[in-house]
C-alpha cells in the first residue's frame, strides 16, 4: 500500500489526540454542556453510537475519557483498518483474477 494510503489509518488517532486535548483543557467531560463537548463527540463519531449502547464493565464508565475518547478511537481506527484491508484484498483478488483468465 502506498505511503499516503496507508496514512489515513491513522487519522481516527489524530482526531484522538486533538479530542484528547480539548478533553483535558476544559477540565474533564462537561456532560454536553462544556465548551468543547460537541466537537469531541464529533472528533470521535460514528463509533461513540455504538460504544454508548454496548455493554462495558463498570469500570469504563466510571473514566469518561475511556469511555467517550479512548474505546471509540480504538474502534474507528479498528474499522477503517478494516475497510481499506478489505478494499485492498478485493482489489488483489481482482487483479489476480484477470491475469489469471488471459
Amino acid at each position: 500500500m502506498p505511503k499516503a494510503k496507508s496514512r489515513v489509518v491513522f487519522v481516527p488517532l489524530y482526531a484522538a489526540a486533538v479530542a484528547t486535548g480539548l478533553f483535558f483543557a476544559q477540565g474533564g467531560f462537561g456532560g454536553g454542556h462544556g465548551m468543547f463537548d460537541g466537537i469531541i463527540v464529533c472528533l470521535v463519531f460514528p463509533s461513540i453510537l455504538a460504544i454508548s449502547v454496548m455493554p462495558l464493565p463498570e469500570f469504563v464508565l466510571y473514566y469518561d475519557y475511556l469511555f467517550l475518547i479512548a474505546l471509540p478511537a480504538l474502534a474507528n481506527f479498528a474499522l477503517l483498518w478494516l475497510g481499506l484491508w478489505c478494499v485492498r484484498f478485493l482489489k488483489r483478488a481482482k487483479a489476480e483474477k484477470h491475469w489469471s483468465a488471459d
